[in-house]
């Protein structure tokens, strides 16, 4: 039952915006592929911060050729990959459907180099 004690407060409309600095200076990038049996691969995804990272990179990963299944383990950074035994993924398709689903993607790179580029600078200078 709905009761009307407590007054509302009132919501930000860019509540369903929820960007942090990480979220948008850590590209997310398949760096390694690991056959673990016939049909069977661990692809590491370095970068998924998010559960919405996640969801999406399986969602990309499914439908690359030959996949047919995608599940994420989100705090291994971890990706299990269920494909065709004889028709492996390639790590170049893999990170073709990754760079497809990031959002914002060519934004992330640039300030992950001009973080990169911030980083060394004051290391130089020390």
């Amino acid at each position: 039952m709905f009761t009307s004690g407590a007054a509302r407060t009132p919501r930000s409309p860019l509540r369903w915006i929820r960007l942090h600095v990480r979220r948008m200076v850590v590209v997310p990038a398949v760096t390694a592929i690991e056959p673990v049996a016939p049909g069977h691969a661990r692809v590491r995804v370095d970068g998924m911060v998010c559960a919405a990272c996640a969801v999406r990179t399986e969602a990309a990963f499914r439908r690359v050729a030959g996949v047919r299944s995608a599940r994420a383990d989100l705090d291994a950074g971890v990706l299990e990959v269920r494909h065709v035994p004889a028709h492996a993924p390639a790590l170049a398709d893999l990170r073709r459907a990754l760079d497809a689903v990031v959002v914002a993607m060519p934004a992330r790179r640039l300030l992950a180099r001009l973080a990169r580029g911030c980083t060394s600078r004051s290391r130089a200078a020390r």
